[in-house]
Parts: C-alpha cells; structure tokens; sequence
C-alpha cells in the first residue's frame, strides 16, 4: 500500500483526465502480461503493486472527475454485484485448483476476470457505501484506512490462531466468526489509529506532529 501510494502520488500530477485513464490501462495490460509470461514474485510486494496500482488510479479518477459519481447510485448496487459475482464465479470455474482470489499469494486466476470481477465489486461496495456515508464512524474508518489495512492482519491472525479452533465448519459457525472476527478488528486498529494520531508515530501516516502547548 506504501509503495503504490508513493506511484500514485506521482502519477496522479498529470492533469488530464485522459491521460491518467490511458496509463491506468496500460498499466493493467502490462500487469496482465506480466502475470502470464513471468510472475515472479519480488521482494516488498512490488509484483502486487502492479495489480492493486490500477484500482487506487481507479478511484481517483473517478472523485477527481465527480461527472461519473451518478454511476454509484444505490440502484445500480444490484447489477454490480450480480456482474462481480458472476465473473468471480467464472474465473473460479475457469480455474478450479483456484479456491479463492488471493492478491497476497498472487492468486488471481484469469487477470481479465479478475479486474472485471474487482471493479463491479468495488462499484458496488461504493454504492451502498454512499448511502452510509453520514455515519461518523464510517467515515472516520475511512479518513484512516492507511493504519486499519496496513495492520489489521496482527489481530485477525490472533483470532484465528485461538478462536478458529473452536468453532466447527458450519455456514453458522463461519459467519459468527466473520462477526467476532470483524468487530475485535474494528476496535484493535480504531485504538492504535489512536495511538498513532495522537503521538509522534503519526509520521509514519504520512500526518505531522504538532504538540500542543500548555496554557
């Protein structure tokens, strides 16, 4: 996520709208190329900015346009969804030693279908996001989405290494540990966003540090 942020910020001063949709593309093309014919996999995750590169671009795109923002009206969330879903399905089909989409292993199936796939999940998820976007703590979780996806992973391995041995491979079971999962998540990342904000670790953010004086 660093890594692709410090592409983006680059990228991202070109000003025409179209140029920047062009180098999207073509960076889409050349991470489908190199998946295909090399797929090596390199330190730092740098193979995997090349897949997640495109996304970031995508957004910003799209808020920097704001014309194309109608696109994400809650009506339209059924149809990407049923699109997303549908083409995860028949990349899954195509791939069947694939047991699910995985960007960290490199695990992504047909990458055509894969980014298809992403984008119409990601436009759905925006459309309902849309919709809850004056819930407060919405919109805080994602002012600070740099610390909750960078570190999540601590937690959520904890979970699963004392909990997951507990619950049986029922749908029911699953979905309460999604739930429990989730929720101790939520409140580990929100109490080091915390700590991270208020304290000089904020310049690890890429936020600065300004102590109060005393009165």
């Amino acid at each position: 996520m660093l890594i692709v942020e410090i592409c983006a910020f680059f990228i991202c001063k070109i000003k025409n709208v179209r140029l920047l949709i062009v180098i999207t593309a073509v960076i889409m093309i050349f991470a489908g190329l190199y998946y295909n014919f090399l797929n090596v996999k390199l330190p730092f995750c740098l193979d995997e900015v090349l897949y997640a590169l495109p996304f970031f671009l995508f957004g910003y795109i799209i808020r920097k346009t704001k014309k194309y923002l109608n696109l994400f009206s809650l009506r339209y969330s059924v149809i990407y969804l049923i699109f997303g879903l549908s083409i995860n399905f028949a990349n899954l089909r195509l791939n069947k030693q694939l047991g699910c989409v995985n960007m960290f292993k490199t695990e992504l199936g047909n990458i055509i279908l894969f980014f298809l796939s992403a984008v119409f999940m990601i436009m759905f998820v925006m459309s309902v996001c849309y919709k809850v976007d004056k819930i407060k703590f919405m919109n805080y979780i994602g002012k600070n989405s740099l610390v909750y996806y960078g570190l999540h992973m601590i937690p959520f391995y904890f979970i699963f290494h004392f909990l997951l041995p507990k619950f049986d491979k029922s749908i029911g079971s699953y979905i309460l540990m999604c739930t429990v999962s989730t929720i101790f998540v939520i409140v580990c990342m929100t109490i080091v966003n915390i700590i991270f904000t208020k304290t000089p670790l904020c310049i690890f953010i890429g936020k600065p540090y300004s102590k109060k004086k005393e009165l």
